[in-house]
């Protein structure tokens, strides 16, 4: 029996005009992806440079926490790190407004979800070794990425 492949969703940090190169060329093979029925679809989401955690937020900061929160239940249950996560700078100092602690987001960062369970997040270190958005993306253009496991394999 074949399940539904995943859904992805891939992550990028708002860029100047211009210099988001690399982000094309994921969402290109990711497109590429979903026409060979690899992954049932994918939704390009935007996040800023970093989100406010103690200080006042708005319903877009507080998604995109959400989001984060399942990450990282996703990460605790299958021993996976999550190191770009973590860096915390303090913000709103000065004129800026009161000053709270923000976590810095990842320029990128790709989600796969497969009947509404998180099943893989890049960037993440398995094991030692880590996996960048593009590795995933990579690998299940070969048929081998985490999170596809019982779904269609791609033939070349």
């Amino acid at each position: 029996m074949q399940t539904t492949p995943p859904r992805v969703e891939l992550w990028i940090r708002t860029l100047p005009a211009g210099a988001g190169e690399e982000h094309d060329d994921l969402r290109r093979r990711l497109a590429a992806l979903e026409r060979r029925g690899v992954i049932d679809s994918v939704e390009v989401r935007s996040w800023p440079h970093e989100i406010a955690l103690d200080g006042p937020t708005v319903a877009r900061e507080r998604e995109i926490g959400g989001r984060i929160r399942a990450f990282r239940r996703w990460a605790a249950r299958e021993g996976v790190t999550l190191p770009a996560f973590t860096e915390r700078t303090t913000a709103g100092v000065g004129r800026m407004g009161p000053e709270y602690t923000a976590l810095s987001l990842p320029q990128t960062a790709l989600a796969v979800w497969r009947d509404g369970t998180l099943r893989w997040v890049a960037p993440c270190v398995e094991g030692g070794s880590e996996w960048t958005p593009r590795e995933w993306i990579e690998a299940a253009a070969a048929g081998d990425a985490p999170g596809c496991e019982s779904g269609p394999r791609l033939v070349v």
